[in-house]
């Protein structure tokens, strides 16, 4: 199964009038196969990886390593602006609705080459950080946890990036920021911590990188269900469902959310407890049962008492008596005064 299978219905008819495709590209919904064909075609080609998302994957690492190296905000938000736009992400989710497997496995592999020259250019500058220390660590401490506000930053960004792509010939720019400021801010620094020697910035980076990513998937999905561009062969039904698990819970246990569903699940709930059954005989069989006698020694044993003959008088304790000290006098010192021609100093 691949994309020339969804291909196909434009091949064998004539191209759409402008005006048509136009109003394809604007529209929710798609009047025919020959419409999504033509769509299909036109995002593919938009979305495919090229020489420029690569290049200046690198220029955009080398800057948001030199921002943590510094620990400049400034710096970092340049870095954020050079990354290239992130069309291979929508390529990649709408291979996976599409069922394509050649495609799919393009985009993918044009997504892992990208993140892979941030991390290491984040690494590279983490090497650096040995020799010349950062200022500080506050940008590399921030962009390394997970925030509410840039959760819904991915959730936002994805479903702008993906309705923009498909509903306009013009590049989600804005988009394509939003999502690089919450997916390639904590992957460079998990690569500035793998460089230099932390392992809570590498390993929290890391996480949250694909805890953002993740949840980008899912909204990317579930958007392009909206827009209906569902999977129509069993191929893109069961990719979508495969990923879309994968995404699932690969952000539950990232975020943790898991243990607030735990909690919940685990949670008791108010069931009655039965009332107790009363024997209405227990109370005659045991007033014609017969007390129990129960015997019960008293041992007394003596006690002695001793009288205390004479009270003891405390003696009085020794006072020191006073003694004289004897003031000690300084000691004298002796010296010898020499004048020139006997004519007395002062």
């Amino acid at each position: 199964m691949n994309l020339d299978d969804e291909l196909q219905p434009i091949e064998e008819e004539q191209n759409l009038s402008p005006a048509r495709r136009r109003r394809a590209r604007r529209s929710l919904v798609l009047t025919d196969d020959k419409e999504r064909a033509e769509q299909l075609k036109s995002l593919s080609s938009k979305t495919f990886p090229s020489f420029e998302t690569f290049f200046f994957s690198i220029i955009a690492g080398l800057i948001l390593g030199a921002g943590y190296l510094l620990d400049s905000q400034t710096i970092l938000i340049l870095g954020v602006l050079a990354v290239p736009i992130l069309s291979p992400w929508v390529g990649f989710i709408l291979a996976t609705v599409t069922g394509s497997l050649r495609y799919f496995l393009q985009t993918l592999i044009g997504l892992a080459i990208s993140f892979g020259l941030v991390f290491g250019s984040g690494y590279l500058a983490g090497k650096v950080s040995l020799v010349y220390p950062p200022v500080s660590r506050f940008q590399a401490t921030m962009h390394s946890h997970l925030w509410w506000a840039d959760i819904g930053l991915v959730i936002l960004g994805a479903i702008m990036m993906v309705t923009g792509l498909v509903r306009s010939d013009k590049l989600p720019i804005i988009p394509s920021v939003m999502l690089a400021y919450s997916l390639y801010l904590p992957l460079s620094i998990s690569g500035f911590g793998y460089g230099s020697d932390v392992q809570s910035y590498w390993v929290n980076g890391m996480l949250v990188f694909c805890a953002y990513l993740s949840l980008a998937t899912i909204t990317g999905l579930i958007t392009l269900a909206f827009v209906k561009y569902r999977a129509r062969r069993a191929g893109g039904w069961l990719m979508s469902l495969i990923i879309g698990i994968l995404a699932i819970a690969t952000f539950t246990w990232i975020s943790g959310a898991y243990v607030f569903i735990q909690d919940y699940i685990s949670i008791p709930w108010n069931i009655p407890t039965p009332p107790i059954q009363v024997d209405p005989f227990s109370q005659a069989r045991t007033s014609q049962e017969p007390p129990e006698i129960t015997e019960t020694a008293t041992i007394t044993l003596p006690t002695a008492t001793h009288q205390i003959e004479g009270t003891p008088t405390p003696k009085p304790s020794a006072s020191l008596s006073p003694t004289t000290t004897k003031t000690p006098e300084p000691t004298a010192i002796y010296a010898m005064v020499i004048t020139l021609n006997n004519e007395g100093a002062n």
